[in-house]
């Protein structure tokens, strides 16, 4: 693996099992994503793009070939070791934000530095102070997610994801359930963060002005993925 690719899959194939057949989902797929790439997952309903993402997260295992990222085979991990490799190496962000309801938006962003460990609260404050900041919610610290706005419930979560300074961030639709004014305005702020700290996003899209914005879009069909933009 070349020192800047940062995830290669080779031969990826997966199926669910089927009533009359297999439901074959990819088939013969390979792909190569460098540090640093912004990369936009589309295609059409039902052909598998959530289901990749869960791949590359460690919550999902294909059926046959290798999916290495920063040269770890996801693979051969045990559960123990998925678990620490979610903890670490990605983040995710979803449509529907997955904030903790009893936890205040300083305390949701701080959770996944809690979970990892090996760092003091002081620090954690610190971090989780400066995020805030950084995504316009320092006023709203104290907010929990019920009294929280669509858009700023978002922010939170993008807050989060950056917290764990994780290599990666994956995103399911993460504009998904918002109005066009807000999602831009999320958008932005995702990809100003993602610039800001070199890390490479996966973004899941139905909406190609989001996909246009990124460095390259791969069309999930036909049980692959097509590159349809490249920088």
């Amino acid at each position: 693996m070349n020192k800047n690719t940062i995830i290669k899959i080779q031969n990826l194939k997966k199926e669910f099992n089927d009533a009359n057949e297999p439901l074959v989902i990819f088939e013969n797929t390979n792909l190569e994503i460098k540090e640093g790439e912004k990369i936009a997952i589309v295609g059409s309903s039902g052909s598998g793009k959530s289901t990749f993402l869960s791949l590359l997260a460690g919550l999902d295992k294909s059926t046959s070939g290798e999916i290495y990222v920063k040269d770890v085979l996801l693979n051969s991990l045990s559960e123990t070791e998925l678990s620490k490799y979610r903890n670490n190496m990605i983040s995710i962000i979803f449509q529907s934000f997955e904030l903790i309801s009893p936890f205040n938006a300083i305390e949701n962003i701080g959770a996944p530095l809690d979970i990892r460990g090996g760092i003091s609260n002081k620090e954690i404050n610190t971090i989780t102070a400066h995020l805030l900041e950084e995504v316009g919610l320092s006023e709203r610290k104290n907010a929990f997610p019920s009294t929280l706005s669509g858009g700023e419930r978002q922010r939170v979560a993008i807050a989060r994801a950056l917290a764990s300074n994780a290599d990666i961030i994956l995103a399911d639709e993460p504009t998904g359930s918002l109005d066009r004014k807000t999602g831009d305005m999320i958008l932005n702020l995702l990809l100003r963060e993602v610039d800001k700290r070199a890390k490479t996003l996966i973004i899941i899209t139905h909406d190609m002005k989001i996909a246009e914005k990124m460095d390259r879009i791969l069309e999930l069909k036909d049980k692959n993925l097509h590159e349809i933009k490249s920088v």
